[in-house]
């Protein structure tokens, strides 16, 4: 599965045209889980990362007030482990994004 038990997400489908998974987004995958999880980064391991196209701007993530938030978003999905649990980072194609925690979920 791509999102954690009881995580609800939109789901990202493969991106039409690969985006290239530089040690960039692999290291804003990492600060991203370290920062939203309150730990460092050296305590964040890395699983993967893949390029996948995410229905909006919500990057799989909409809030509760989020309404029609464009086309479809070229990304990533990373996948990172702290402290024996799983994450999944999505991310733009800049690298910026979120763990989709349950919530944060409508």
């Amino acid at each position: 599965p791509l999102t954690p038990p009881g995580v609800e997400a939109t789901p990202a489908t493969p991106a039409p045209a690969q985006l290239p998974i530089t040690e960039d987004i692999e290291q804003a995958a990492i600060r991203i889980a370290a920062k939203q999880l309150r730990v460092t980064a050296d305590q964040v391991t890395l699983s993967g990362v893949k390029s996948v196209q995410w229905p909006d701007r919500s990057l799989g993530c909409p809030g509760p007030t989020d309404r029609a938030l464009g086309g479809p978003t070229p990304g990533y999905l990373a996948t990172v482990e702290v402290n024996g649990r799983v994450f999944f980072v999505h991310m733009d194609a800049q690298g910026r994004g979120l763990i989709c925690l349950p919530e944060s979920q409508p």
